[in-house]
C-alpha cells in the first residue's frame, strides 16, 4: 500500500506542476462548454472498455507476429501526418528487457496501478489547453486513453513501442482530421506523446523501486510466444497455465440456469426475472481490513426444501458445500448456486467454466485448489479435499495477499481469523 501512496504522491506533484503550466493558456484560450463537456463523457465512459486492450498491450509484446502487419499500415498511413514513427523490434527488445518484461506483465495484473496510471492520464487529457483541438479529442477519446495508458507501459521496454502503439490506436483519428487541422495535429501529436513520456517516466520509477516487491509472484511467470495469455473473468491476467475448460450454466436447486445475486436483474424487487424466484442477501457484518471482508445470508424460494445451520433455503457466506468426482468439481456456494468446473490437476493445474464465470486452480499443496466465482466478489476461496476423496472444506479466502482462515469444530466453523490478528468467534 506505501507504494501506491508513494505513486499517488508523484502523480499528483506531476500534475500540479503541468497544471501551473497549463492554467494561464486556459484563461486565454476559450473552449466551449459543450466541447469540454462531450470530451469529459467521451473519457470517462471509455474507462470500461479499456481493459480489454491489456491482453491487446500484452500481445503485442510477447507475440508481436500476428500484429506488426497491421501496425505497420497505420504507421504508414499516421506518417502522412505525423514524423518519427518507426516499427519496432518487439521481439528483440522482450529479449534484451527480460526483467523489465516481467514486471511489466506484472503490472498488467496489478489493478491498482492501472487505476492509478488511467486516472492521471485522464487527469492530465483534461487539463490540457486544448482549444480547437477539443473536437477531435471528444470523437476518440476512448482509443486516445487506451492509446496513451498502454504506450506508456509499452515504452518501457520497446521504447519505440510506445508511440507506435499510441499512433496505431489513433491512425483514424489522424487521417480524419489530418486534412481539415494540417500543421494543428502535428502539435495534437506532440501533445499527446508529451503525456505519454511523462506517464511512462512516472511508471519507470515505480517499477525500478517496487516492482521486485509488489510483483514477485506474478513475475516469476517465464515469458515467451509459446505461451498462452488469457484475460480471465475477474481481469486478472494469467500466462503460461494450461488449462481444461468446460461451459456449463450455474444452476439453482431445481436444476435451472442462474446467476449470482448481484447479477440477477430484480427490476427493483427481490425477485429475479432469469427464473422468477425470490431473493434476499443480507450482510450481518463487515471485518476491518485493508480489504474488508463480509460475511453474510442469503435466501432463495428454490432452495426452500434444502437444510442448513440457518434454516431451510439460507446459507450464509462460509457455507460452501463442494464434492469431487473423477473429472470435476461440483460447487454449491453460499448462494445455493451450483456450478461445475473441470478438476485441474499438477499436469493440468487451472481449469475454468466460462459460462458461469468460475475457475480453479491446484493450489500449493497437493489436495488444495482455490477457487473463484462471481459470487466471490472478488475473493478467493482456498478449498482442502478431505481424506475420503469425494468432499471438500473451506480452509480460508484470500485477496490482495489478504488471507482470512477458518477454525472448524467437527462440520461447523467456529472462528475466522487474519495473519493481522483480527478474529471472529462463531456460536
Amino acid at each position: 500500500l506505501a507504494a501506491y501512496d508513494e505513486l499517488s504522491r508523484q502523480q499528483y506533484a506531476a500534475l500540479a506542476a503541468r497544471w501551473d503550466e497549463y492554467r494561464p493558456q486556459w484563461t486565454l484560450n476559450a473552449i466551449t462548454a459543450s466541447l469540454s463537456e462531450a470530451f469529459s463523457e467521451g473519457l470517462f465512459s471509455s474507462l470500461t472498455g479499456l481493459w480489454s486492450d491489456i491482453k491487446l498491450a500484452w500481445n503485442i509484446i510477447s507475440d508481436p507476429e500476428p500484429y506488426l502487419r497491421k501496425m505497420g499500415d497505420a504507421l504508414t498511413q499516421a506518417g502522412e501526418w505525423v514524423s518519427g514513427l518507426s516499427l519496432p523490434d518487439f521481439s528483440g527488445a522482450l529479449e534484451a528487457n527480460k526483467e523489465r518484461a516481467r514486471q511489466l506483465m506484472a503490472l498488467f495484473n496489478d489493478e491498482a496501478a492501472l487505476y492509478l496510471l488511467t486516472r492521471a492520464t485522464l487527469l492530465r487529457l483534461r487539463m490540457y489547453p486544448w482549444g480547437q483541438l477539443l473536437t477531435p479529442l471528444a470523437e476518440f477519446a476512448g482509443e486516445i486513453l487506451s492509446g496513451l495508458v498502454f504506450g506508456a507501459l509499452l515504452t518501457l521496454v520497446t521504447g519505440p513501442g510506445g508511440p507506435a502503439f499510441l499512433a496505431y490506436k489513433v491512425v483514424r483519428m489522424l487521417t480524419r482530421y489530418g486534412p481539415r487541422l494540417g500543421q494543428s495535429v502535428r502539435r495534437l501529436w506532440h501533445a499527446l506523446t508529451d503525456i505519454m513520456a511523462d506517464m511512462a517516466g512516472i511508471m519507470s520509477g515505480f517499477l525500478e523501486k517496487h516492482g521486485a516487491i509488489n510483483h514477485q509472484r506474478q513475475a516469476n511467470a517465464r515469458l515467451g510466444p509459446d505461451h498462452e495469455t488469457d484475460l480471465g473473468t475477474s481481469r486478472h491476467t494469467e500466462i503460461g497455465l494450461k488449462t481444461r475448460e468446460e461451459s456449463a450454466p450455474a444452476t439453482d436447486p431445481n436444476g435451472k440456469p442462474t446467476k449470482n445475486t448481484d447479477a440477477c436483474d430484480t427490476d427493483g424487487c427481490p425477485v429475479s426475472l432469469i427464473n422468477g424466484e425470490e431473493l434476499l442477501a443480507l450482510t450481518d457484518f463487515t471485518l476491518p481490513d485493508a480489504v474488508p471482508f463480509s460475511v453474510g445470508r442469503q435466501y432463495r424460494t428454490t432452495a426452500v426444501e434444502e437444510a442448513s445451520t440457518l434454516g431451510f433455503g439460507w446459507r450464509h457466506t462460509l457455507d460452501h458445500h463442494i464434492t469431487f468426482t473423477e473429472g470435476h468439481i461440483l460447487w454449491r456456494d453460499h448462494e445455493n448456486v451450483t456450478l461445475r468446473l473441470p478438476l485441474p490437476d499438477r499436469a493440468t493445474p487451472a481449469s475454468r467454466n466460462p459460462l458461469a464465470g468460475a475457475r480453479a486452480w491446484c493450489d500449493k499443496e497437493d489436495n488444495t485448489f482455490v477457487l473463484s466465482a462471481p459470487s466471490l466478489k472478488g475473493w478467493l476461496m482456498h478449498v482442502v479435499r478431505e481424506p475420503d476423496g469425494t468432499r471438500g472444506r473451506v480452509s480460508g479466502f484470500s485477496r490482495q495477499r489478504r488471507r482470512w482462515q477458518i477454525e472448524y469444530e467437527g462440520a461447523l466453523p467456529v472462528r475466522l481469523f487474519n495473519t493481522a490478528g483480527l478474529a471472529l468467534h462463531l456460536r
